[in-house]
């Protein structure tokens, strides 16, 4: 008997490496889903994805990864992208897997081959969202246009779901590094700016700091309705119809706002 590839938790929980896992693995296996967590506030992925992504029980292979990983048989068309992560690692299967190649913090499509880019994009496409997912998407998108939108993903590193503050102690908020990135890409042809935060608490001096431009600003806030899971993809799905994006670095949340935008926006990064 087959036994399925589950993503499961071998890397940390955020939305980026559970999505990313899922969509490496069904490189592989076309059965892969997510194992949800509900101890956990961003592990309700059953909230978010048709019950076909989700693991319903019985036997499987644990699964997970922080890349978008490539196929041996790719090697030789995509250019590998030095990023801040230095090993490969690809969970046992290097007789499938590159161990050689990455693409990770690449936000240049014209560096993804097009056999790299049509199968990954081709696999996010397949992602069936429950209908919830695309009507508080639409009800944000419905109100800018895309070619004319700036979005910004703050991160502040003391969200509530917040583990692994040590690991990511380099890597500490700033406001003044933001502003100074949102002055820059606040060009004539920017009418909407899309405020999305992990902290909502911050929300205010981003609000008056924006206040000065003459631009609209949308905040993607938390609804009623929604659990954080869901919360998070919509923050990400919403951003990714932006032009240009400022966002932090070495991030599988940003990674998934460029690929989920079909790898068309402009993604500004900032520590």
């Amino acid at each position: 008997m087959k036994v399925p590839y589950v993503v499961n938790g071998l890397y940390p929980n955020g939305i980026g490496n559970i999505v990313k896992s899922l969509i490496s693995g069904l490189a592989i296996d076309s059965e892969t889903t997510i194992k949800c967590d509900p101890s956990y506030s961003l592990g309700l992925y059953d909230s978010v994805f048709d019950s076909k992504h989700i693991y319903k029980g019985g036997p499987f292979l644990p699964w997970g990864t922080y890349r978008f990983l490539i196929l041996k048989d790719e090697e030789n068309d995509q250019v590998h992208t030095e990023s801040s992560f230095s090993n490969i690692d690809v969970v046992g299967r290097s007789d499938v897997f590159s161990t050689k190649v990455a693409i990770e913090e690449n936000y240049d499509r014209n560096r993804l081959s097009e056999k790299v880019y049509n199968r990954i994009s081709n696999t996010i496409r397949s992602l069936i969202f429950l209908p919830c997912i695309h009507s508080w998407v639409h009800e944000y998108t419905s109100c800018f246009n895309p070619d004319t939108t700036l979005g910004i993903s703050v991160r502040t590193w003391t969200a509530p779901h917040e583990r692994n503050t040590i690991m990511d102690s380099q890597r500490r908020y700033s406001f003044n590094i933001y502003a100074e990135a949102i002055r820059e890409e606040l060009k004539p042809d920017i009418t909407h700016v899309v405020l999305s935060l992990d902290n909502i608490n911050y929300a205010d001096e981003y609000l008056k700091f924006i206040s000065l431009y003459p631009v609209s600003v949308i905040l993607l806030k938390h609804k009623p309705d929604q659990n954080d899971t869901q919360y998070s993809f919509v923050k990400m799905l919403v951003l990714s119809k932006c032009k240009t994006v400022i966002a932090n670095k070495v991030s599988t949340f940003t990674d998934l706002v460029f690929w989920f935008g079909e790898c068309k926006s402009k993604i500004r990064t900032v520590s």
